[in-house]
C-alpha cells in the first residue's frame, strides 16, 4: 500500500477537490503518484456532472427588487422545495434581484 503523508493528502485534496477516502483509493491504485490521480479525478468529476445534467430544477423562487420607477425580477431554480424554503436560498434570490436592478439587468 502506498504511504500518504498528511501534507500530500491536504495539498492533493485541495487540488482535486476530493475527500481523503478518494485520495486513499487513488493512492492504492496508482502506487502513491499524486499526479497519476488527477486524470481519474477528472474522469469521475465529468461522469458525475453528466449524471447530474439531466436533473430538472422544478422548484425555486421569484425575487423582485424595485427602486423608483425601475424594477428587476429574477427567477432562481432548485431541485427541491426544501432548498427553496431555506433562508439562505431566499436571501440569495433577493440579493440576485438587487444586483440585477443595480447593474441594469447585466447579471
Amino acid at each position: 500500500m502506498a504511504e500518504i503523508t498528511a501534507s500530500l493528502a491536504q495539498g492533493t485534496a485541495r487540488e482535486d477537490r476530493r475527500g481523503h477516502d478518494g485520495l486513499q483509493e487513488g493512492a492504492e491504485r496508482d502506487a502513491g503518484r499524486p499526479r497519476g490521480r488527477r486524470p481519474l479525478a477528472a474522469q469521475k468529476g465529468l461522469a458525475a456532472a453528466a449524471k447530474k445534467s439531466g436533473r430538472i430544477a422544478a422548484e425555486g423562487l421569484v425575487a423582485v427588487s424595485t427602486a423608483g420607477t425601475k424594477g428587476a425580477v429574477v427567477q432562481v431554480n432548485a431541485e427541491t422545495d426544501f432548498v427553496a424554503r431555506n433562508d439562505k436560498f431566499q436571501a440569495f434570490a433577493a440579493k440576485a434581484a438587487e444586483l440585477a436592478l443595480a447593474t441594469g439587468g447585466d447579471v
